[in-house]
């Protein structure tokens, strides 16, 4: 794995941040050399390229550069036609969603209920051993017995918290209508150069692997990206970079 220093010598930024959990670009950490398997840092002029460490490290001979602007515009494109524009996909997306959604109304209320009742008993126990206090059975066996009912009532406590709020912001049951609304702010989110953006395209793709190639009757190669689609009918898509070598 190769690295480069973001801060010049007066402590200025520049290119990527290491960072990938607060991307500042779409492509941060997503493009990959399919010779060195390195990740493609920003470079070249005003940053407007990413570019293999790998080269500069003299370990591999991916010398040429990829527009960044370019790359963001064929991988979107890609997305948009095979996803956005899928009824395929948008079936699928449904189908799956609705077994999620099953099984969460199938598991959770019931879960919620039982820890409810728990709680209840857990109630009953700790007000039977604070009566034999009050009753002068002040002795250590009770008082251990008292503080570990409490503990376990925490800990209910706690689960209970956490399955109410699951439970109260669970989604409406999907129908293809809500289907379709989610993939329209997936569209608005990975057109909106954020850093939401770069997060969602991570999880939608994973890592982009680029490598050279040449196109016949040509000298100078240029680089092809494939990815994996992380959705439910998950096919290899490839998008081409006419990058010259530098």
């Amino acid at each position: 794995k190769h690295c480069v220093d973001h801060r010049g010598s007066r402590g200025k930024l520049y290119g990527s941040s290491r960072d990938n959990s607060n991307p500042r670009h779409l492509l941060q950490g997503r493009i990959q050399c399919a010779e060195c398997g390195s990740t493609f840092y920003v470079g070249g002029a005003r940053g407007r390229y990413l570019v293999c460490p790998g080269f500069r490290d003299g370990i591999c001979s991916c010398r040429t550069m990829l527009p960044r602007k370019l790359a963001e515009r064929l991988i979107l494109e890609q997305i948009n036609h095979r996803i956005l524009q899928n009824k395929d996909w948008r079936q699928a997306v449904l189908d799956s969603s609705l077994d999620a959604w099953n099984i969460f109304e199938s598991t959770v209320p019931v879960e919620l209920a039982s820890v409810e009742r728990q709680v209840a008993e857990i109630d009953q126990k700790i007000g039977t051993w604070l009566d034999r206090i009050e009753r002068g059975l002040d002795d250590p066996e009770v008082k251990q017995r008292l503080a570990a009912r409490r503990a376990e009532r925490e800990d209910l406590e706690l689960r209970l918290k956490r399955l109410k709020r699951e439970a109260d912001n669970r989604p409406p049951k999907p129908t293809i209508e809500w289907i379709d609304q989610q993939i329209a702010e997936l569209h608005n989110t990975l057109a909106s150069a954020t850093p939401a953006a770069a997060l969602a395209l991570a999880n939608l793709i994973g890592t982009v692997i680029v490598r050279e190639e040449i196109r016949p009757g040509r000298k100078r190669p240029f680089l092809r990206g494939e990815f994996i689609l992380r959705a439910e009918l998950p096919q290899k898509h490839s998008a081409s970079s006419g990058q010259d070598k530098s």
